[in-house]
């Protein structure tokens, strides 16, 4: 899947982060960033990944929906802006000035959020832990999904 709403602007040209790929291409866990103050992790999707879902990994680059109790202090978090199959290679956004993210629909902006026991969601529900560095700009609206407008900084997860 190929989609020109995001681009690299620190000169790699050949990194289309709107695509996957069943082949490897960069190393896992490459940076790249991106216009809309974007910054992107090279990752392998251990299950499939829907479109805007908030998704945990570590080190080992392999990415799935994050959810309360998949989440462990020390994963990184970002949000895939096209959706991966299982075993899938391809870029999730970690920093942005506005992105898209699936939320559940009580959520609302400038409120503390929560990875969701709903794979892949934002929740304003406390669950085990907290999140810091992703605030949404936006209330929701539910096209299908439920997607709000998102500022992060290098999101982290700390159990409570």
């Amino acid at each position: 899947m190929t989609d020109n709403t995001h681009f690299v602007t620190d000169g790699k040209i050949s990194i289309k982060l709107g695509a996957t790929s069943t082949v490897l291409e960069y190393t896992l866990g490459a940076r790249a960033t991106g216009n809309l103050g974007t910054v992107w992790r090279y990752v392998r999707a251990s299950t499939a990944i829907a479109q805007y879902d908030v998704v945990n990994f570590g080190t080992d680059w392999y990415a799935v929906p994050a959810t309360a109790t998949l989440v462990a202090t020390g994963d990184m978090v970002g949000v895939a802006q096209v959706a991966f199959a299982a075993g899938e290679y391809g870029w999730v956004c970690t920093e942005a000035d506005k992105i898209s993210v699936n939320v559940s629909s009580s959520a609302t902006a400038a409120t503390q959020l929560y990875i969701a026991t709903t794979a892949g969601s934002l929740s304003t529900t406390s669950s085990s832990g907290t999140l810091a560095g992703i605030h949404l700009t936006t209330s929701p609206v539910t096209t299908g999904v439920t997607l709000a407008t998102a500022v992060m900084r290098a999101p982290t997860y700390k159990v409570l």
